[in-house]
């Protein structure tokens, strides 16, 4: 069994967080099955009002007597399903994908923004077309990378961004992506 500083911090068993897509995609009955198991079971709230949260917190508490959480999509959190979640009182609020006027940021010290550096030095030493250039990306912190580049760039969701970039480049030879575009100068990164 693994046992990492998370299981003590979240009192779970295992190092196992359900991931909590929103839009109906968790379920309250799932989530108390992955807490009953010894993870973190988390709901989805995008697309939940007020009363549904609490509905779900309540089945949720009903099924198990475990950790959960109750993850929020910062850039369409209404205060009356916060406010729920509050009450609720879940172990762990979660949130993800900020608001459009919120600063993106890695954690210091992130050897993400290394990356970002060398990959911007290497497009300005080829002399890369801004316009030409598109970064596609999945998920986690590592898929913040479009936001600090210059570039044209998608944001994806778990194992998409492989057929996202796929389609971008099939489209830009069949398009010729701008007036000075070819298939040999569109460079799809992901």
């Amino acid at each position: 069994m693994i046992k990492t500083p998370i299981c003590d911090l979240l009192g779970i068993e295992h190092p196992i967080v359900l991931g909590g897509m929103g839009g109906g995609y968790t379920q309250s009955a799932m989530v108390a099955a992955v807490s009953n198991a010894g993870g973190l079971g988390t709901l989805g709230c995008y697309g939940r009002g007020g009363d549904q949260i609490r509905n779900d917190a309540a089945a949720i508490r009903n099924a198990t007597n475990q950790p959960f959480a109750l993850n929020f999509l910062l850039f369409s959190t209404h205060e009356d399903s916060f406010a729920a979640a509050i009450e609720a009182r879940p172990a762990v609020l979660s949130y993800a994908w900020p608001r459009g006027d919120q600063e993106i940021r890695w954690c210091p010290g992130c050897g993400d923004y290394a990356i970002v550096k060398a990959v911007q030095r290497t497009l300005a030493e080829l002399g890369a077309d801004p316009t030409n250039t598109v970064f596609v990306s999945g998920i986690g912190c590592a898929a913040r990378f479009p936001y600090y580049m210059e570039k044209y760039g998608f944001h994806t969701i778990h194992g998409r961004a492989p057929a996202v970039a796929t389609g971008v480049k099939r489209l830009a030879s069949q398009t010729g992506w701008s007036a000075s575009a070819s298939a040999s100068k569109t460079r799809t990164i992901c």
